[in-house]
């Protein structure tokens, strides 16, 4: 399970402490941020949609109100509050929320929204039909 978490990641895991701020994935990754203090949830959702998250370069982040880990591994204090500071003013009842790769809060959803929905939003977003058509021309 937690071998493909790893496929989702385009860092070295030994270099997360070099990791201090939420935008070092500017450009590079779209954020799933699960805000939640159950692993299981993060498991799961990474291992039922690993190959839907990895085909639009998302980073997973779990978050727990204070402290924030990427692959059950606990970030720096200085990225939990980078994360915190992006987040601060969202409602108590959302779950998910969408950070592009401009490093922008694109949307929030609850617990109940479905995975799908975040992936169809994602879709429609004119950076990703571009890597869509240059993938399909590679292809």
């Amino acid at each position: 399970m937690l071998v493909s978490l790893i496929l989702l990641l385009p860092l070295n895991l030994n270099s997360s402490n070099s990791i201090n701020h939420l935008s070092d994935f500017k450009w590079k990754n779209r954020v799933l941020v699960v805000i939640t203090d159950k692993k299981k949830d993060i498991q799961d959702l990474i291992k039922n949609y690993n190959i839907e998250l990895d085909k639009r370069e998302f980073l997973v982040i779990q978050f727990d109100g204070k402290k924030a880990f990427i692959n059950d591994k606990k970030m720096s204090k200085r990225f939990s509050n980078s994360l915190q500071k992006k987040i601060r003013n969202i409602p108590q009842e959302i779950h998910f929320v969408l950070i592009g790769k401009d490093g922008k809060v694109k949307n929030l959803y609850s617990k109940n929204a479905n995975v799908n929905e975040i992936f169809l939003e994602v879709d429609k977003m004119p950076m990703r039909i571009n890597e869509m058509k240059r993938n399909l021309e590679n292809d």
